[in-house]
């Protein structure tokens, strides 16, 4: 196993050029960022005639004298040359980088400027967990400046075929799919594994994945939190009816999960209101036999605190209900 990397705190000079060539400036391989939007880059270009140039330096590093790799300013570098400038304002880190180094600038600079969408940021994220095999979770997040609801959302983009992530990329092109949709639909797998631990095993992982990124397609799953309906299937519902029904959204190409939800949604509302009624009756024992003489003055003024809200919550539900039937 290798060695965990250091946190970036890069130790190189830096210089401005006010006027580096373009020329010599290559994008960065290890940008996971490879399309643009048409219309960002027109507008940029816009916005650089406006203000007579380029305002914000790019920012590149120097492995050999006269060589630069770009680190930031991937659009701006995409303007300039749409422009046909044949100089551009940058900052150089000199010397070579690693490619730890290189992904870890790219991180930080993005995590603190303008961040990176989520497919770019579990793509880069893959690469560094290729470089540190068996790095922890708080380790990236010290390293890349990502939060760990920020970095499981990476992971469960990542568990996607390449070429769907791929898709996640391509903002403003015809087969661009949302990173949320992957997002929701590896929650929904996660909870799939932890109430049926040997559902993937009788159904490829990659082609429940594929037929479901083509109900997003056709329109059939329209919303990414549709997903979510299967947390609430199992939550109330035995686990072979649920698994029976997300076979039918698997055996059906014009079911969509909300779909197979509303099959059930009768039985999962009457389920609730069990489980509510159980909870209110409950809560009213738990409050009936309470003393709040034995407490001290702190906890007392937190009670006073706690029962207002619940009173507040209370009114707030029962004049909608009562609206409901007026």
């Amino acid at each position: 196993m290798e060695s965990s990397p250091p946190v970036m705190t890069l130790q190189k000079p830096i210089r401005f050029e006010p006027k580096l060539p373009i020329e010599d400036i290559t994008p960065n391989p290890l940008n996971p960022r490879k399309v643009f939007r048409e219309k960002d880059i027109n507008d940029l270009c816009n916005s650089i005639i406006e203000m007579g140039g380029i305002i914000v330096p790019l920012v590149v590093f120097e492995p050999s004298p006269g060589q630069f790799i770009l680190l930031d300013g991937e659009r701006r570098f995409i303007a300039a040359k749409k422009l046909g400038l044949k100089h551009v304002p940058a900052n150089v880190i000199s010397g070579r980088l690693s490619e730890t180094e290189n992904l870890s600038t790219m991180f930080n600079i993005h995590m603190a400027r303008e961040s990176w969408d989520p497919a770019s940021r579990a793509l880069a994220l893959g690469k560094l967990r290729q470089l540190y095999k068996g790095i922890s979770l708080d380790r990236l997040a010290e390293i890349t400046g990502m939060n760990k609801m920020a970095l499981k959302d990476a992971e469960r983009i990542l568990g996607f075929p390449e070429d769907i992530v791929l898709r996640c990329l391509r903002e403003g092109k015809p087969d661009y799919l949302r990173p949320s949709n992957l997002i929701e639909m590896g929650k929904a797998f996660e909870v799939i594994e932890q109430n049926l631990p040997s559902f993937f095993k009788e159904h490829d992982k990659d082609a429940v994945s594929r037929s479901l990124v083509k109900k997003i397609d056709n329109g059939v799953i329209p919303r990414n939190t549709d997903f979510r309906l299967v947390k609430t299937m199992f939550a109330y519902l035995p686990q072979d009816q649920v698994k029976h029904l997300i076979e039918q959204l698997l055996k059906d190409a014009e079911i969509g999960v909300a779909d197979v939800y509303e099959l059930v949604e009768n039985k999962v509302s009457s389920k609730r209101f069990d489980l509510f009624r159980n909870s209110c009756k409950k809560f009213m024992t738990i409050l009936d036999d309470f003393r709040f003489g034995a407490v001290d003055k702190k906890a007392t003024l937190e009670a006073i605190d706690l029962l207002k809200n619940i009173g507040k919550t209370i009114n707030e539900k029962l004049k909608l209900l009562l609206e409901q039937f007026s």
